[in-house]
């Protein structure tokens, strides 16, 4: 069994300015159908192995988000922008309010 390796020929992206994002775009469409997982952070808490413990169904955790707080968006480990929750037919939702 043979493996063929192929050669690719990505864009040279250093001559690209924040000023010309339709270039970038361009020059991007290599991988335009890459997907990506995006995440959406609710917040967090802090608790003690003891409290982790005690938890059982219908345990409230309070999270260090605040309820009018925006909510972060990632990818991976970058910070993306942020945005809020919202319904999507039967499903939830994130709308981007900011971009990073």
């Amino acid at each position: 069994m043979t493996t063929q390796i192929n050669e690719i020929n990505l864009p040279d992206l250093s001559d690209i300015s924040d000023s010309n994002s339709d270039d970038l775009i361009d020059k991007l469409a290599i991988v335009d159908q890459v997907e990506v997982e995006l995440t959406v952070e609710i917040g967090s808490a802090k608790i003690t192995i003891g409290e982790l413990l005690k938890l059982k169904q219908g345990s409230l955790v309070k999270l260090s988000q605040l309820v009018d707080e925006p909510m972060k968006l990632y990818l991976k480990d970058r910070l993306l922008g942020y945005g809020k929750l919202v319904a999507v037919d039967d499903v939830l939702g994130f709308q981007v309010i900011k971009l990073n």
